[in-house]
Formats: structure tokens, sequence, C-alpha cells
């Protein structure tokens, strides 16, 4: 498949992952506010819309739900209300495409991105509406993506839970490992990751050892340093 400019120019997304060499297993990934938006934006995405991706990409979908996709693109439209309503299961529309991170903007379909102006290469600019005087403060901000702008830093479990960064967070975290021998890996996302994401967080506990480690060796752009 071919990538849409806005995925093109949005490659690069880089995090540190911090792997157990014994286990061969990443402990957590530390990264700022784009790896989180685009994990974040997964939730966008309508489940017919990663199914379909996925298999267009040769990444079947293992358990029942791409045997269910596949019953939908088989049967005859004459079995459906319209032509529409099949095409609404088998390519439905994201929340919103413009607002999308870039890689996940694949995910929405050619009418939704050309009804949908996006104006910037990462994320649209939208404006915040404060109804209330309580956030009047925040009234015509302009705001990008899904997280606050900022100098947080985010640690990534491998099961993806998501939390902020903090000093007292991160000793309590290395205590609870007891790691004596591991390294720092700084990978990039690109939309190849980004689909290898999606398709582990289905069904592994372990997504980032799936993504970045597996069977495979670190890739040639992989940065490992021993800690």
């Amino acid at each position: 498949m071919e990538l849409s400019t806005a995925a093109k120019e949005a490659e690069g997304i880089s995090l540190q992952l911090l792997v157990d060499n014994h286990s061969n297993r990443v402990l957590y990934a530390e990264t700022g506010k784009a790896f989180v938006d685009l994990l974040f934006g997964f939730l966008q995405i309508p489940l017919g819309s990663i199914v379909g991706i996925l298999q267009e990409n040769h990444m079947n979908v293992s358990g029942s739900f791409g045997r269910l996709f596949g019953s939908v693109k088989e049967l005859e439209p004459t079995y459906f209300q319209s032509q529409t309503v099949k095409e609404s299961l088998l390519k439905p529309e994201v929340a919103s495409a413009s607002l999308a991170h870039p890689l996940l903007q694949n995910f929405a379909t050619p009418k939704q991105l050309k009804s949908e102006t996006i104006t910037t290469p990462s994320f649209r600019k939208g404006i915040v509406q404060a109804p209330s005087s309580s956030n009047r403060a925040e009234a015509g901000k302009e705001v990008i993506g899904l997280v606050k702008e900022g100098e947080t830093k985010f640690i990534v479990m491998d099961d993806l839970r998501v939390f902020p960064l903090s000093s007292i967070f991160l000793v309590d975290l290395l205590n609870k490992f007891n790691v004596n021998d591991a390294s720092f890996w700084e990978v990039k996302i690109n939309l190849e990751e980004c689909l290898e994401l999606v398709k582990a967080s289905m069904k592994s506990d372990a997504v980032l050892t799936d993504v970045f480690i597996g069977n495979k060796s670190p890739r040639k752009e992989t940065k490992i340093i021993t800690i």
C-alpha cells in the first residue's frame, strides 16, 4: 500500500526501549507526545478499518474477526440493505481523518481524506472551544494531536499501559524489574511498525517485545546502548 503524503512526512517517530538482555524482552519504552498520540489514536479506528488494512498488507488477523470481515466481503450486495451499507462495514470512517495521527490516516477512506482538509504533516491544528468561564483561558488556543504539548515524557509498558514519566515512578519500576543486564534500544516508527503495533495489540500482552524484538535481529537503524 502506498503511503499517504502525511504518513511519509511523519516517519521517524522515535522512542527508547529498555530491553532485558537476559529474557530478550522490552521492559518499557520512554517516549514523548508523538508516540503516545499514535497509540491513543488506535482507539479512533473502527474495527472494520483495522482488519481491512491489515489484510491488504498481507497481515492476516487471527481469530474470528478476520473471517467475519471476509464474510461481509464475499456476500453479494443484494443481501445488504444497500451497497453503501456493505462499504460502510468494509471501510468505515475514522472519528476524524484530519485529527488522526498521519500514520493512522491510512486507515481513513479516500472520500473522508478528500472531504477533510489536512493542513499540517503531523496533525491539523484545531481551536479549543471553551463554553464555560473556568475554561476561558483555553479559548482560541491551538491544539495538535491528542495529549498536551509540553516537556512531559511518558513511560509505555510492554502491554501498552501509559504513565507520565517521573523520577520516583522510574526508580520504583527499575526496582520492581530488578534487572542487572539491560540495553537501551532507540527505534523509529514507520508505517510497517504502526501496522504491526495495531495487529499485536489485538492479541498480545507483550506488544513492544513482539514488534521490535520477537525473533528478529535489531534493524540497521536501531541504536543499542548497553547499561
